[in-house]
């Protein structure tokens, strides 16, 4: 399907804050540029906004900006394919390990120019997401299931059985159907570490007298069936979300429930395909659309046919605050905001790192007789989906030259290693200041700066230093933050054989930093294990067992899990079964027969 491209820093918001979770000041702000009338001056303070992660197959976009008078020309590019332009956008096709982003400013009145890169961390997927397992259901068994998903770096997995989700350990769940069940639906949910894009996949089960198990692709589905005529198309559903938003990938799935199996034609807004499954991205907005199913079981000649209208979104993108550039002491300011949004957005305002009550998009600020600058900041949230975007004002004051004053470093307190991460340096400075950002001693220039730790440190430190050119003015910052690890290496020691009613220990290790806490699972069910360490006594009457430890690092809270499975014999048997018992006793009658005919004489 074809639509027309528009806008996509949508996705830019989405991707960067939940990669990363730093401040709502961190990133894509229109800044305020003091030109000096008398003399030229820049490209200073030369800056790519945009995501440190990108999506395969996700649009994205990234704008050059510096301060310059009279204004700058810029040639922006992705792997030395250049544009004469401040702003890129493109969507890539295929993974790669990274990109780079360069930017040129260039002042053509003094012939200075500045170039800065971005590199890039590659995503990809979730994609090729499928449930493995029994394909029926075996009431008072327990049974394993466990979910794939291609994704970069990885995926964390939730799981959903009959609509309630269910603590599963991690790609794995464990269930035991009630003795009464008849069917159920178990529906993986992978999501992406970095990017938060998830996928699901559905697996159908029946008992094994009133189904026969098929498997469709990435999602499973199980058709009840009689041994003499047709059934179905019946509770054909259409799954996937009620409402999309504007450049952002959504997927659908048609199912029903047919003998012999259904075939399918899915449309979008009359536009059709043979299958039963449906992926797009909306390329621009409309009032809504409609997502249409036809199943039809070519033995019968039945069809049942379904529709679901979808709600669009969008937004919010081109965030902008409008209002002076200057404070005057102690006189009310009046500053406005707008922001593309469907259905609407809700406005939150931020002044010097302080939530304040505005109207809606507007507030209205009286700077202090002390004050000599300020920063405003506008985050713009649709109200439907949550996703927000924001605006970043510096303010000077009319009295002359000033700052750097409130120097921060925005970014996380704690960095687990393989995560990426990224910290932004902002103060309040007229004119703007310039920024050199380091971690451990090594700086470069710019406010940003992004990395991904490859091995464990007890500590690292970020510091960046704020000099206002004009008046010559610095001022330096550190902040110290926390280095986790894993966990990784998760694995069960202990017996893989049990004897029943004798109890056995077992012990769970994980590499992680600072600490983890275990959650021990047996057969499905939680159990509460000391710590590390577990004690089991099975019953008499069990066979086998499957233990799971769920190892949770306790500051990040991610999580990795192991399983063993263990057999369970019976104490009464000393190791023969009740046939080699059986087959014993007449050799021994036999044997002792044959020892009283000799001993004793005639």
């Amino acid at each position: 399907m074809d639509y027309m491209h528009v806008s996509l820093c949508l996705l830019l918001h989405l991707l960067y804050f939940t990669a990363h979770g730093t401040d709502v000041a961190e990133n894509d702000f229109s800044t305020f540029t003091m030109a000096n009338e008398q003399q030229p001056y820049g490209p200073v303070s030369h800056t790519i906004h945009g995501p440190d992660a990108v999506t395969v197959g996700v649009p994205c976009s990234f704008v050059c900006l510096a301060q310059c008078s009279p204004e700058c020309s810029y040639r922006v590019s992705i792997d030395d394919h250049s544009i004469e332009h401040k702003e890129l956008a493109f969507t890539l096709k295929h993974w790669e390990s990274s990109k780079t982003v360069t930017c040129t400013a260039k002042n053509s009145a003094t012939g200075s120019s500045s170039t800065v890169r971005k590199t890039l961390y590659i995503l990809e997927g979730p994609v090729n997401v499928s449930i493995s397992g029994p394909h029926t259901l075996t009431p008072g068994e327990t049974q394993r299931f466990l979910c794939t998903a291609h994704c970069r770096p990885f995926c964390t997995y939730r799981w959903v059985v009959d609509g309630d989700s269910i603590a599963g350990s991690g790609d794995e769940v464990v269930i035991r159907p009630p003795s009464e069940a008849t069917s159920g639906t178990l529906i993986c949910k992978a999501v992406n570490s970095v990017s938060g894009l998830f996928a699901t996949a559905i697996l159908k089960l029946r008992i094994p007298s009133q189904s026969t198990d098929m498997a469709e692709k990435e999602i499973f589905t199980i058709y009840q069936t009689t041994a003499d005529q047709p059934y179905g198309p019946v509770s054909l559903t259409i799954y996937g979300p009620d409402v999309v938003t504007v450049g952002v990938p959504c997927s659908f799935v048609c199912l029903a429930q047919c003998s012999p199996e259904c075939s399918y034609t899915i449309s979008v807004d009359g536009q059709s395909g043979e299958g039963n499954e449906l992926a797009f991205t909306l390329k621009q907005w409309e009032s809504s659309k409609r997502v249409t199913c036809t199943a039809k079981n070519a033995a019968s000649g039945r069809s049942s046919s379904i529709t679901k209208t979808l709600q669009i979104l969008e937004g919010p993108v081109n965030v902008s605050i409008s209002g002076p550039h200057n404070l005057t002491s102690d006189e009310p300011e009046r500053f406005l905001c707008t922001a593309t949004c469907r259905p609407s957005c809700n406005h939150t305002w931020i002044v010097d790192g302080e939530p304040m009550d505005g109207s809606g998009d507007e507030v209205v600020i009286k700077p202090s007789k002390e004050a000599t600058s300020s920063t405003l900041i506008c985050k713009a949230t649709n109200s439907v989906s949550g996703l927000f975007a924001t605006a970043v004002r510096m303010l000077g004051a009319s009295s002359g030259l000033n700052g750097p004053v409130s120097l921060t470093i925005y970014g996380p307190a704690a960095v687990t290693v393989g995560v990426p991460c990224s910290f932004v340096c902002l103060a309040q400075c007229s004119p703007e200041c310039n920024y050199t950002i380091g971690v451990d001693g090594q700086s470069r220039e710019g406010n940003e700066l992004a990395f991904t730790l490859k091995q464990w440190e007890s500590s690292k430190r970020v510091t960046c230093t704020a000099k206002n050119a004009a008046s010559g003015r610095s001022s330096s910052i550190t902040k110290t933050f926390q280095i986790l690890e894993g966990p990784v290496n998760v694995s069960i020691s202990g017996p893989h054989n049990l004897t029943s009613d004798e109890p056995e220990r077992f012990l769970c290790t994980a590499t992680c930093r600072p600490s983890c806490n275990y959650t021990w699972i047996i057969d499905g069910e939680p159990d509460a294990g000391s710590g590390d360490e577990l004690v089991i006594r099975p019953s008499t009457e069990a066979t086998s067992s499957t233990l799971i430890c769920k190892a949770t690092n306790s500051v990040s809270g991610l999580f990795v899990t192991a399983m063993q499975k263990l057999a369970v014999s019976s104490t009464r048997n000393y190791g023969r079964s009740l046939s080699e018992d059986a087959e014993l006793l007449p050799k021994l009658l036999f044997a002792f027969v044959s020892v009283l005919l000799v001993v004793i004489p005639p």
